[in-house]
């Protein structure tokens, strides 16, 4: 039996493990994949990889997380700016004082909501204009 299927066997995701075991050296990896499953289309796939992402924390550089974080921030779908929001506040990534501040006055509630969180699990003053 291959590593992945008696991960699989035993009921962990191949990519959570990776990312449990380093997420410093495998978000790349995970991001990687993620742009793949978007490109082609494979719907369940990207939303779960998206959904590693947005668990996953990284220890030393947080350059790329900044990055991706970004980039999710700033993205359409709800899941991916969804998922952002975990992974600034997951990473204690403060920078996105604008960002957040956008997002929680966002017409669609579960994303207003979630980033007034995140602003206030990171210490982030929210402005009310």
């Amino acid at each position: 039996m291959e590593k992945n299927e008696i991960l699989v066997a035993y009921g962990e995701n191949p990519a959570e493990m990776a990312m449990k075991i380093s997420a410093d050296k495998n978000f790349g990896k995970l991001i990687a994949e993620l742009d793949e499953a978007k490109t082609k289309n494979q719907t369940t796939l990207y939303n779960g990889l998206l959904k590693i992402a947005g668990e996953t924390v990284v220890t030393g550089d947080k350059s790329l997380m900044t990055n991706i974080t970004s980039r999710f921030l700033r993205g359409n779908g709800v899941l991916e700016v969804l998922y952002g929001l975990d992974m600034a506040a997951n990473n204690n990534l403060s920078g996105f004082s604008e960002d957040l501040n956008n997002l929680s006055k966002h017409r669609n509630e579960s994303i207003a909501r979630r980033a007034r969180i995140t602003a206030e699990k990171l210490g982030i003053e929210l402005s009310d204009e």
